[in-house]
């Protein structure tokens, strides 16, 4: 190829990752106006304080059945 042609191939080539890029913005930006309704927000902040509480609890189990002792003489 000569140098125009090099040229070309590359504008071409610039322009389809234009258009991908494009492409891949629009389906972000789709995503993104999804995930922020304020429906979805307020699913996930319950989803998050669940499964927060969840491991506060399992935390709290455990700590209770591996210091047996120290738990049964603060509840005495």
């Amino acid at each position: 190829m000569t140098a125009n042609n090099d040229d070309i191939f590359n504008l071409r080539e610039l322009a389809i990752e234009r258009d991908q890029a494009r492409e891949n913005l629009k389906g972000n930006i789709v995503e993104t106006k999804e995930r922020i309704r304020p429906g979805n927000l307020v699913q996930d902040a319950k989803s998050k304080a669940v499964d927060q509480m969840q491991k506060t609890g399992k935390t709290a189990v455990d700590t209770v059945k591996s210091n047996p002792g120290i738990t049964a003489s603060v509840v005495a």
